[in-house]
């Protein structure tokens, strides 16, 4: 089982960096909402939740939040897996929302081509 991590929500200039449990906890919901309060209004925002484990309620409270706090800002989302998450879930409904694919390096990519062009003489 997974050790539990206290959440954390930093601003630094037009990011969002969310990191440890996005749980719905009591914890997580007071520093969370707290840090939403004093968010920027009416700008743009990129969420970065790559170190941040997501649970259902985690996302709800996330939705909630932005539906509070958020809905006249961009959001941008770096790849995470809340971003994945919201991509799909029908309660998202920020309108000013873009989601940042996977970037694949070269050295991937090159990489995939080769595992294709095997796959193709096998």
């Amino acid at each position: 089982m997974a050790t539990k991590t206290d959440f954390s929500v930093s601003f630094d200039q037009s990011r969002i960096i969310l990191g440890g449990d996005l749980d719905g906890s009591p914890q997580m919901l007071r520093e969370f909402g707290e840090a939403l309060r004093r968010a920027p209004k009416f700008s743009r925002m990129t969420v970065e939740a790559q170190d941040a484990r997501i649970t259902p309620e985690g996302v709800t409270a996330w939705i909630e939040g932005v539906q509070e706090y958020l809905m006249g800002s961009e959001m941008i989302y770096a790849p995470s897996q809340l971003g994945i998450i919201l991509q799909f879930d029908s309660r998202y409904q920020h309108p000013a929302s873009s989601y940042r694919e996977y970037q694949r390096s070269h050295s991937d990519q090159h990489q995939s081509a080769a595992a294709m062009g095997e796959a193709n003489f096998v």
